[in-house]
């Protein structure tokens, strides 16, 4: 889905992703869901944090990827994600599971890694991601090695690209165990990366998110503003 306007792009992303924790929520489920950082979908955690028909006790919410950072650093995702969504809910929601930097590298994979049911093939409800110019998703990058995990649902990658060159990420394992992917993606400077990806061989593209883009079970909203 395409939008031109900013507003009824996050409205309406807001509006899908409320109406799956209402769903929840009259069910009776716990609903899993995992987050991006970034500057795109700070709006639409604002959105979500002031709506008062969610019981965020039955929520749990997941980091997607993080810089190797301190926890207070700007950089921080799990920073913008407690600042924009987490301390503004009106309930703690049942878990949030978050790499945690303060620790050694492998040992930050090892204890997220613990908190995943490897068995549950849906483990996640949803899965909120975002897209990079050069079509990274969390932070699988071009011919990052991490690229091929098959096993593990946590990795460490590099990249040349950004200031913060240490991430830790899901991997496709993890991200494919989820019900419903949904790329949040804006800006008119991404349109060509988005062709790209929506008309690229699977097999043979370099992009990492068209693996994930392709799945039946992805949508992608786009704000072509």
């Amino acid at each position: 889905m395409t939008y031109d306007s900013e507003r009824v792009f996050y409205e309406s992303v807001a509006s899908s992703v409320r109406a799956r924790l209402l769903k929840a929520n009259r069910e009776g489920k716990v609903f899993r869901m995992a987050l991006s950082g970034g500057s795109t979908p700070g709006p639409l955690y604002d959105r979500l944090s002031s709506m008062s028909d969610i019981d965020w006790s039955r929520i749990e919410l997941y980091e997607v990827d993080e810089r190797m950072v301190p926890k207070t650093d700007k950089q921080s995702n799990k920073r913008l994600i407690e600042e924009t969504f987490i301390k503004k809910l009106s309930a703690q929601p049942k878990k949030w599971q978050y790499f945690d930097t303060g620790l050694d590298r492998n040992e930050a994979l090892d204890v997220y890694e613990r908190g995943l049911d490897k068995t549950d093939p849906t483990f996640f409800d949803l899965v909120l991601l975002g897209l990079g110019m050069d079509g990274h998703t969390a932070s699988l990058f071009p011919d990052s090695p991490p690229l091929q995990e098959s096993k593990r649902w946590v990795a460490h990658t590099t990249t040349e690209e950004f200031d913060v060159k240490d991430r830790l990420t899901l991997t496709y394992p993890a991200l494919e165990s989820s019900e419903e992917i949904f790329f949040i993606v804006k800006g008119k400077e991404k349109s060509a990366v988005i062709s790209e990806l929506q008309n690229s061989n699977l097999k043979s593209s370099k992009l990492p998110a068209a693996r994930l883009l392709q799945l039946e079970k992805t949508m992608l909203f786009f704000g072509d503003f």
